[in-house]
């Protein structure tokens, strides 16, 4: 059966996207999804890569802060300081990773549920 207007009448146009217009929405919004899990990911590896420079600086002036110490040499206040505030922002860095470690588990096994 093939569908035809009525005389003298034409087909109106559809406002409503196409097939291939919602297929290409799809593709575009998993593309952009995609790139922001990336992007995620990168960022995580970033902070992880930095945060071990950290750990080694650290360790690196804690060295020197020990051989000051046994030549009686004065240690300023503020590489304390530095020392400390590095110490809270690797624990905040740790927490951050171990909360992302807990949610991936879950995401897994949420993931194996709905399966």
């Amino acid at each position: 059966m093939v569908l035809a207007p009525p005389q003298g009448e034409k087909f109106h146009e559809m406002s409503s996207p196409t097939i291939l217009e919602e297929i290409s929405g799809l593709i575009t919004s998993s593309e952009n999804l995609f790139i922001s899990l990336r992007n995620y990911r990168r960022y995580y590896v970033n902070l992880g890569n930095e945060v071990e420079k950290l750990i080694y600086e650290k360790e690196r002036v804690q060295n020197k802060m020990e051989v000051s110490r046994r030549n009686g040499e004065a240690i300023y206040e503020d590489v304390f300081k530095w020392v400390r505030s590095v110490e809270l922002l690797v624990d905040d860095a740790k927490k951050t990773f171990e909360g992302l470690s807990r949610k991936q588990i879950a995401d897994v096994s949420l993931g194996c549920v709905l399966i």
